[in-house]
């Protein structure tokens, strides 16, 4: 469980707006080199690869500005449990099936866009 004091400085983010993105393939190198391009726009990321982990960070990090990237199989477990968060600025869905996630996703204010495929998605994110 994280808390205040867990979260080692290594990763301890010094802006006010950072990257939260939870995907089970976070950490394959095509995400790598979107991380290695979001970093031009924001340059504190997160990574999740376990929507608990995910959540939990996102609570204890109350006075960041987060926009939150997630897959749509995660996102519908997960966007209910923090889309009235203060700390979460808006939600970006990674979609393989883009109509079955904008079903969902509606219902959630801080939705800002679902994208499929991948390459459009590295695209809008980027240039968002």
């Amino acid at each position: 469980m994280f808390t205040q004091s867990t979260i080692d400085t290594e990763n301890t983010n010094f802006e006010t707006f950072s990257i939260v993105w939870l995907s089970p393939d976070v950490n394959s190198s095509d995400r790598k080199e979107l991380q290695n391009r979001l970093r031009s726009i924001i340059n504190y990321i997160r990574t999740f690869e376990r929507a608990k982990e995910c959540e939990e960070y996102i609570r204890v990090t109350p006075h960041d500005r987060i926009t939150f990237i997630v897959t749509g199989q995660l996102g519908k477990e997960l966007v209910p449990h923090i889309t009235s968060l203060q700390q979460v600025a808006g939600i970006y869905i990674e979609s393989r099936d883009s109509r079955s996630d904008e079903q969902w996703a509606v219902n959630y204010k801080k939705v800002s866009m679902v994208v499929t495929p991948y390459f459009l998605f590295a695209h809008t994110i980027t240039n968002a």
